[in-house]
């Protein structure tokens, strides 16, 4: 993405097994056909090997490229082993690519905008989200996934007043009103011409059971003319990746919705085995919810009868605690925004293992 620094990532092999280690390479970038910088990494102390390990840093030869790098026309020249050190034998490539230069996809991104609407609950007039909403600010850890899982370039919020609801019946207006402007959402995010749409709200992808969750998908793709990657699509792709069956279903919602992802996991044939739902009572009072809050929800789902543990809601910001919880828990938990980037990535054939968001990024 135009202007982030990025990891740049040498994997060197040999064609036969060798005690010679990760030889030293240079990368030098071109813009226009002039060359605006040039690095050198050093030489590794693990031995080369005979095929690509990508959860292996210290196989590959790494450096971070800087942000003012990396711009729209890059091309790259890498050489490894400029010295000329290696024994010529192990068949070690000596530069990428053989000739010329290597273009370098990068793209500058369009400014990321943000409505956010703060709701209160009349139920309890919590004015948590009211409060939430008015300190936001777009490096808040709430939006570490947007800032690290997605090409978000520059980042602007807008903060609407507070509106007050006054049932528990109003979570399925709330989605009326959202069904409302897809449509238009759809066509505005459209005049940036993307090659890919990601649902970024789940609720609506699971309304209806597996049915409604194919209408949507189908009505989505129907609007955009794209391929299109939706919560309740991503979450049966994981679940399968995984080889998990019997799962426990987090929501942060009330009732009226947690039914709707039940029904919609179990047509899918997925028994569900246990549900909780955070009762949360607003939208933006979601994003509120801390990871200590949860450990407990996520201890009382577990037990020997569930495979995987799957958690709905966008705006319940869980990717890092997921990953955390496979680890105490000893199966995987799948977050909805983890699930949304692995499959539109996957999608797209974007093959890259991502690590800390958990075992769904990092090994399927």
């Amino acid at each position: 993405m135009a202007g982030e620094s990025a990891l740049l990532r040498v994997f060197v092999t040999s064609e036969r097994e060798t005690s010679a280690a990760v030889p030293p390479i240079r990368a030098s970038f071109f813009l226009d056909g002039a060359q605006t910088h040039a690095v050198d990494v050093p030489a590794g102390s693990s031995p080369i090997p005979i095929e690509i390990q990508e959860g292996e840093l210290d196989l590959s030869a790494n450096v971070e490229i800087s942000g003012d790098v990396i711009q729209p026309g890059l091309e790259m020249v890498i050489e490894v082993d400029p010295g000329g050190t290696l024994d010529p034998s192990l068949g070690v490539t000596g530069r990428i690519p053989a000739t010329g230069r290597m273009p370098v996809d990068v793209r500058a991104m369009p400014t990321f905008r943000l409505t956010l609407v703060p709701f209160i609950w009349t139920g309890n007039n919590d004015p948590a989200a009211a409060t939430l909403v008015n300190e936001i600010h777009p490096s808040h850890d709430i939006f570490w996934q947007t800032n690290n899982l997605l090409p978000v370039g520059a980042f602007e919020i807008t903060k609407h007043a507070t509106v007050t609801l006054d049932s528990n019946d109003a979570f399925a207006e709330v989605l009326d009103q959202a069904d409302r402007a897809f449509e238009t959402a759809v066509r505005d995010v459209m005049t940036c011409e993307p090659d890919y749409l990601v649902m970024g709200m789940s609720a609506p992808t699971f309304w209806g059971g597996r049915e409604g969750g194919a209408a949507f998908l189908e009505r989505a793709r129907r609007l955009c003319g794209l391929g299109v990657t939706t919560g309740g699509e991503a979450c049966i792709a994981a679940l399968e990746a995984l080889d998990a069956r019997r799962i426990a279903v987090l929501t942060p919602y009330q009732p009226i919705m947690r039914e709707q992802i039940v029904r919609y996991f179990e047509e899918s044939g997925f028994p569900v085995v246990r549900s909780v739902d955070l009762e949360c009572p607003s939208a933006t009072a979601i994003a509120a919810v801390t990871p200590d809050e949860l450990r407990g929800v996520l201890r009382g789902l577990d037990g020997p009868d569930v495979d995987a543990v799957v958690q709905a809601g966008t705006n319940l910001s869980m990717v890092r605690l997921a990953a955390e919880a496979e680890g105490w828990l000893g199966k995987p938990v799948v977050a909805v925004n983890a699930a949304l980037a692995w499959h539109a990535y996957r999608a797209n054939g974007f093959d890259d293992r991502i690590y800390g968001c958990g075992s769904l990024l990092s090994e399927h």
